[in-house]
């Protein structure tokens, strides 16, 4: 019971009563501190390899380049198909890269090249699993519990930010790049297996709805964003902290 003028009180965690998305969010954690470990090891074999603060730099481009492409893409592509099925897709080629670049580690065979290419590979998972996941998270839950899990999830990408330099860092010292990576693997591995648990959610397809093209859908969808004054604000401060902060 509470008294006049009180506010009702918020429970931090509400959203995560919901079994699929603590599922999920438990799984994000996995794959963030692999996102943020990657980059980490990345560039330190390249810099190990060619002493080069450019080439060191041109990981971070590598990985984040396809974000800003096949991002906008991968969220036309959420509303015709399961997004658990996207997100199976974007975690596997995860899955597939990090096990062939752990052999190449243990056979002392990596090249510049190869972290580039591991790079370019898991960016464009990556621009997949950000805008499907943050998708799915709306059919998982009710309205009610939307701004609570997105500020969770929000909470988990930053929050494994400095947690996945820490373990990159002590595990490099420890353990050496291949057995660095090889915990990464780990973390992967352990993300698929929760999503095996999440439910399929139909999609939008399925019940029905007919899509345009994609360049069509993309093009109502910027057209939409653009009209609403809180959505465009939002909308270039995000372009803007893309293109300059994070790098």
């Amino acid at each position: 019971m509470t008294t006049p003028g009180a506010q009702p009180r918020i429970r931090t965690f509400q959203s995560l009563s919901h079994e699929g998305w603590r599922t999920l969010w438990l799984a994000g954690h996995l794959w963030h501190i692999a996102f943020w470990m990657d980059l980490f090891i990345l560039g330190w074999i390249v810099l190990v390899l060619t002493d080069s603060p450019l080439m060191v730099s041109l990981v971070g481009t590598f990985r984040l380049l396809p974000l800003g492409i096949l991002g906008f893409l991968a969220g036309v592509q959420a509303d015709r198909f399961p997004k658990r099925r996207l997100l199976f897709i974007a975690q596997t080629i995860n899955l597939i890269v990090t096990m062939v670049f752990v052999g190449l580690l243990a056979l002392d065979a990596v090249r510049v090249w190869h972290v580039f290419v591991a790079a370019l590979l898991t960016g464009s998972a990556w621009a997949i699993d950000f805008p499907v996941r943050r998708a799915f998270i709306r059919e998982l839950l009710p309205e009610s519990a939307m701004v609570n899990a997105m500020a969770l999830d929000a909470a988990s990408l930053t929050g494994t930010a400095m947690v996945g330099r820490w373990l990159a860092g002590g595990l490099l010292a420890l353990l050496g790049a291949a057995g660095a990576y090889s915990f990464l693997l780990g973390c992967y591995l352990l993300g698929f297996i929760l999503l095996l648990r999440v439910p399929e959610i139909p999609s939008l397809r399925d019940s029905g709805y007919r899509a345009g093209s994609i360049v069509g859908d993309l093009r109502e969808g910027l057209k939409y964003v653009w009209r609403i004054r809180a959505l465009r604000g939002i909308f270039l401060v995000t372009v803007f902290i893309n293109l300059l902060t994070f790098p």
